[in-house]
C-alpha cells in the first residue's frame, strides 16, 4: 500500500531540484562527433543555433471563455505578451498577434468583439478587438496615478454586458461606456469610498465592493453599494463592523459575486487576515456572515465566482507567503467549501466558468522546479480538473530512452504526474497519477523505469521508491526508505534491472545509497561521500562512475559508488558557473554554463568524448535563456534533452543546433 507524505521546505526542494539533474543512457546510436575546437585555456568558441518558438517560459495573467468551446488566454513569453485562442474547447490553440504589454483583464461579448485591461509601463489601457483577438485598439489610456493599486490582475475588473454597455474598475476609479467604448466616462462614487470590484445585472442594476474610509488615518471598512441608475446614484447595503486589511492592492481586496437578481456574496479579509464571506438572498439588502474564516492567511484571494446561487468558487494564489493555494468550491450556496489543489501546490491566478459545471483555472506552481504556469479544465463543477495540453510538459526532471520516447517527472499542475512522450517531446500525455510529488526518474528501456516519490501528508515519515514494467502505466511500491533517519531524495540512476543509485543529504553530508535488487533494498556505499560545494551529479552510463560538479567548475569523479573521489583533469577555469550536467556514454560528456561565461553573450556547452581530458565549447543561443538547475538526458554524443524553467529544448547534432519543443 502506498503512503502518503509531503515535500519538504522550499529551501530543501530547490536542493533536491538542483541534484537531480538527469544523467544519460547506454547510446543506442553512434553518429559521429560534431568536431570543435579544443577548450584551452582560452577556447574558441563555436555559437550554436535555436529553431522553434523564442523560448520564455508561458506565463498565464488572464483568461476569458464566452462558452464551453470558445476562449481565450493571455499572458507573457519573456518579455513579449501573448494572446491564444480555441474554437474547441481547449483542444487546440492559436497564437494571436500581440504587443508588448501585459494584459491584466479580458471579457468577450462574442467570438469577435472582446475588450482587455492592460498594464502599459506605468498607465493602464483599456484596449478593444473585433476581430476575435488578432488586433487590438486602445480606447481609453489612463494617467501613471491609475496604477496605483494595480499591481495585479486581482486588482482590475472589466465588465461588458452587451455590444455597447459596460464597466472596468482600477485604480481606485470606476469607469463605464454605452457606446462600445468609444468613450469611457468616469462614473462617481461616495467620498471616501474606493471601490475594488463590482457585479452587474444589467445596465442599470449593479454592486460594488470597495474600502470606506472616514478620514485619513482611520481605520477602513468594508462596504458594498447598490446603484439601480447606472451608477447615477448610489445607496450603502453594507458596511463590515471589523476593520478590513488595510492593503491597497491583491490579498483580499474586498470582492462581490451577484449571480442572481437576488442571491449575492461578499468576500474580504479582516485587519487580522480573517477571511470572511457573506451571503444575501435579497439583493444586497440584508447580509448573513456565511463563513468567518474562509482563506485566511497571508495567502492572495482573488475574486469570488458564482455561476448560480449554489455554486461558486474562490481562487488562492499561495503568493510569496507560505500558504495554502488551490481553489475552494461550495455547491451549497456558501454554506460548506472544500479545497482542490492545495496537495498539488497549486496557485490560482484566475478562473473563467461558463457554467455550474464547466470552466477553467489559470496558475502555477508555488514551488518548485521550472516554474511555470498551466492551465486546467473541469466539466464537474470543479470536482476534478485535468491539465491542458497547451501547458503539459516535465517540470522537475526527464529521461529519454530513445530519439522518440522519453519520460518526465511532475507538471505545473500535478508534481505527482508521471509523463511520456513518443515524439522526441514535441507532447506529453499524462501517464500516471502518483500520490504525492515525483522528485526524481529513471528508466532503462520503454517499459522499465523507477521514481522516487515524496507523498503527502508527511505522517508516515517513508519516502517510497516505485517501479513501472509497462512503461509507467501502473506503478508498484517497491521500497518505502524511512524519511526519518534520510533526508530528501536528491538523485536517482538505474544502469540495469537491478542496479541502481540513490543519492541524499545536504551538504555537507550527502551519501549514496546503492541496490543490487531492483530496488527492493538500498545498503548505503559508506561515510560521508560527497565532498563540499557540489552542484551536479550524474553517473557515467553503464560503468557506474559518479560525476560531481563543483564550483569553479572543478569535476570530481568516483569509481567506488562515492566513497573515493579524484579530480578530473583538464577542464578549464574560467568557464562560468555550471547549471547543468549529463553523460551520454562512459566518456562522452556535457556540461552547461550559465550566460555569465567570458566570451558569450548567452549560455554555453562545453563538451568532452574523453570523459573529461579535454573539451570543446559551444556558444548557445541567448534566447534560450536557460535558467539553472537544467535537467540534462542525453543518450547519445548527438542527442541531448535540457529542461529549463523556460523551456524544454532538444539537440541532435551534438548541440550545433536546437530546438525548442515547448
Amino acid at each position: 500500500m502506498v503512503r502518503t507524505l509531503r515535500l519538504r521546505a522550499a529551501a530543501a526542494l530547490a536542493l533536491i531540484l538542483t541534484l537531480a539533474a538527469a544523467c544519460g543512457k547506454p547510446a543506442r546510436s553512434a553518429p559521429a562527433a560534431t568536431t570543435t575546437a579544443t577548450v584551452t585555456a582560452s577556447p574558441s568558441v563555436v555559437t550554436a543555433s535555436l529553431g522553434g518558438r523564442p523560448a520564455g517560459a508561458l506565463h498565464l495573467d488572464a483568461v476569458d471563455f464566452l462558452n464551453a468551446q470558445i476562449g481565450w488566454l493571455a499572458g507573457r513569453a519573456g518579455s513579449a505578451a501573448s494572446v491564444l485562442r480555441t474554437l474547441n474547447g481547449g483542444a487546440s490553440w492559436e497564437q494571436l498577434p500581440a504587443g508588448r504589454n501585459p494584459f491584466l483583464r479580458l471579457d468577450f461579448v462574442g467570438p469577435d468583439n472582446g475588450w482587455a485591461l492592460v498594464r502599459a509601463g506605468s498607465e493602464v489601457q483599456i484596449e478593444h478587438t473585433t476581430d476575435g483577438g488578432a488586433t487590438w485598439r486602445v480606447q481609453w489610456l489612463g494617467a501613471a496615478a491609475d496604477m496605483q493599486y494595480v499591481m495585479s490582475a486581482e486588482d482590475a475588473e472589466i465588465d461588458m454586458l452587451s455590444l455597447r454597455h459596460g464597466f472596468a474598475v482600477f485604480g481606485g476609479r470606476l469607469l463605464a461606456t454605452a457606446n462600445g467604448g468609444g468613450l469611457w466616462r468616469p462614473v462617481a462614487v461616495p467620498a471616501g469610498f474606493t471601490p475594488t470590484s463590482m457585479s452587474w445585472r444589467d445596465a442599470q442594476h449593479g454592486w460594488l465592493a470597495g474600502m470606506a474610509c472616514a478620514a485619513a488615518g482611520s481605520p477602513c471598512h468594508v462596504a458594498v453599494l447598490a446603484t439601480a441608475d447606472g451608477g447615477g446614484t448610489w445607496r450603502p447595503v453594507f458596511t463590515s463592523r471589523e476593520p478590513a486589511m488595510a492593503v491597497t492592492s491583491g490579498a483580499g481586496l474586498p470582492g462581490v459575486s451577484f449571480p442572481t437578481a437576488a442571491a449575492g456574496w461578499l468576500f474580504f479579509k479582516t485587519a487580522d487576515l480573517q477571511g470572511r464571506l457573506y451571503a444575501s438572498v435579497d439583493g444586497g439588502a440584508t447580509w448573513t456572515l456565511e463563513q468567518p474564516n474562509l482563506g485566511s492567511g497571508r495567502g492572495v484571494v482573488g475574486l469570488p465566482v458564482f455561476a448560480d446561487a449554489r455554486t461558486g468558487w474562490l481562487p488562492l494564489d499561495s503568493g510569496a507567503a507560505p500558504a495554502p493555494g488551490g481553489i475552494e468550491v461550495t455547491h451549497d450556496g456558501g454554506r460548506t467549501w472544500t479545497l482542490l489543489g492545495s496537495h498539488r501546490n497549486w496557485s490560482i491566478r484566475g478562473l473563467a466558468m461558463v457554467s455550474p459545471t464547466t470552466g477553467w483555472a489559470i496558475g502555477g506552481p508555488t514551488g518548485g522546479y521550472a516554474s511555470v504556469s498551466f492551465l486546467v479544465g473541469t466539466t464537474d463543477g470543479g470536482a476534478t480538473w485535468a491539465e491542458s495540453q497547451l501547458t503539459l510538459r516535465p517540470t522537475r526532471a526527464l529521461d529519454f530512452v530513445s530519439t522518440s520516447t522519453g519520460y518526465g517527472a511532475g507538471s505545473a499542475a500535478n508534481p505527482g504526474a508521471v509523463l511520456r512522450s513518443t515524439d522526441g517531446g514535441a507532447t506529453w500525455s499524462v501517464r500516471a497519477l502518483l500520490p504525492g510529488s515525483v522528485t526524481a526518474i529513471s528508466f532503462t528501456s520503454a517499459s522499465r523505469g523507477w521514481a522516487l516519490d515524496q507523498p503527502w501528508p508527511p505522517s508516515q515519515g517513508l519516502l517510497d521508491v516505485m517501479a513501472t514494467t509497462d512503461g509507467g502505466a501502473t506503478w508498484t511500491d517497491v521500497a518505502q526508505l524511512p524519511q526519518g533517519s534520510l533526508p530528501p531524495p536528491d538523485y536517482l540512476r538505474f544502469f540495469s534491472s537491478r542496479h541502481g543509485i540513490l543519492m541524499t543529504g545536504f551538504p555537507p553530508d550527502w551519501r549514496v545509497l546503492v541496490t543490487r535488487d531492483g530496488g527492493r533494498t538500498w545498503t548505503p556505499s559508506g561515510g560521508r561521500v560527497m565532498p563540499p560545494q557540489a552542484s551536479f551529479l550524474t553517473a557515467m552510463p553503464a560503468a557506474g562512475d559518479l560525476l560531481l560538479l563543483k564550483q569553479g567548475p572543478v569535476l570530481d569523479q568516483s569509481a567506488d559508488g562515492g566513497v573515493s573521489w579524484h579530480t578530473v583533469p583538464g577542464l578549464p577555469q574560467g568557464l562560468g558557473q555550471g547549471i547543468g550536467l549529463g553523460a551520454s556514454g562512459p566518456k562522452h560528456l556535457w556540461l552547461f554554463l550559465q550566460a555569465s561565461a567570458a566570451g558569450t553573450a548567452g549560455p554555453s556547452l562545453a563538451r568532452s568524448a574523453n570523459g573529461g581530458r579535454s573539451w570543446s565549447r559551444l556558444a548557445l543561443p541567448a534566447a534560450m535563456r536557460l535558467e539553472g538547475p537544467l535537467s540534462v538526458s542525453a543518450i547519445s554524443p548527438a542527442d541531448a534533452w535540457v529542461l529549463s524553467a523556460t523551456g524544454l529544448f532538444a539537440t541532435h547534432d551534438g548541440g550545433r543546433t536546437w530546438t525548442w519543443l515547448r
